[in-house]
């Protein structure tokens, strides 16, 4: 309510708008904004699910959708990252705006799979690869990179289980595979 007991009010005419007596919100959608670490933010994709987390609360929780992820880094307590926003489409919690919630992300998980650690894979022409010692030699590989986090990347094909990587890239008197 933007006016003070005693103050005059304007009603609306056609040259003006009147003086606005109060604002109503629609708290069943609400906009979140968060900051992801660079490191997560590749693992991000539009349309994920977010889980927000009330700290008045641990019954106290929203879903949202992510729709927005920034095109550009930015620092926010010396920490370099991303800002990304979520709509809660039904606030079933309760929440309130300017409110702090904790937002869990549902990042990928993998189990069974070939991993390396993120030193073994090289950007080469624009494709990533890794080398495999064959026979005692360094041999170039052309891999498909799955799910990473901050040590180690999912190798979908390029390398099997069991074979030995660089992680340091060879010469350039490489063969390729």
């Amino acid at each position: 309510i933007p006016v003070s007991e005693g103050q005059v009010v304007v009603g609306a005419a056609s040259v003006n708008s009147g003086t606005s007596l109060m604002t109503f919100a629609d708290l069943s959608s609400l906009l979140i904004i968060s900051q992801v670490n660079q490191l997560d933010a590749p693992k991000l994709s539009l349309g994920q699910a977010l889980i927000l987390q009330s700290p008045d609360s641990e019954k106290s929780t929203a879903s949202a959708k992510l729709y927005f992820i920034a095109p550009l880094a930015s620092v926010k307590n010396n920490i370099k990252g991303f800002e990304v926003r979520g709509l809660i489409d039904r606030n079933e919690a309760g929440l309130k705006p300017g409110v702090s919630v904790s937002v869990r992300l549902a990042l990928p998980k993998a189990s069974g799979v070939v991993v390396v650690p993120l030193t073994a894979i090289f950007e080469n022409q624009g494709r990533k690869v890794a080398y495999v010692l064959e026979e005692g030699k360094p041999v170039r590989r052309e891999v498909t990179v799955g799910a990473i986090d901050a040590n180690d990347a999912e190798i979908q094909s390029g390398i099997r289980e069991g074979e030995e990587v660089l992680l340091v890239e060879p010469p350039e008197t490489t063969k390729q595979a």
